[in-house]
């Protein structure tokens, strides 16, 4: 909204023969453009740094080799390593753990983590009776 009071300005004392008074507005104008600009090329390069330090990585075993990838790229089949402090990185089934315990407040509002323990996941018969 500035910038149009300013180049508003402009066009009157340009019309009114200030000629002086329209280069002196016409320059604050520039320098504020100037100004936006560099400062909205800092603040998103700083935002794309900040969103490159939170991307979730995966710790992962995928044919046999141990890599590492974006969590976005986790498919069935992967087996995800976990290490203390690690987010864990997808819905998955736990196969071997030693005291394993994750904090799951972003879920269910709990503050207290919660122990999970490795084994067998028995499906359930599912009927319907109507």
């Amino acid at each position: 909204m500035l910038i149009y009071v300013l180049l508003a300005a402009v066009l009157i004392t340009f019309v009114l023969g200030h000629y002086i008074d329209t280069a002196v507005i016409l320059l604050v104008a520039v320098i504020n453009a100037v100004i936006g600009y560099v400062q909205e090329n800092k603040a998103e390069k700083a935002l794309n740094g900040i969103r490159n330090m939170l991307s979730l990585k995966a710790k992962v075993i995928r044919g046999g080799h141990r890599t590492e990838i974006p969590s976005k790229d986790l498919v069935p089949g992967d087996m995800v390593l976990l290490s203390a402090g690690d987010k864990v990185p997808a819905d998955i089934r736990v196969i071997r753990a030693d005291n394993l315990k994750v904090e799951e407040s972003p879920l269910t509002g709990e503050s207290v983590s919660v122990e999970k323990k490795s084994g067998v996941c028995l499906k359930i018969p599912f009927s319907v009776t109507v």
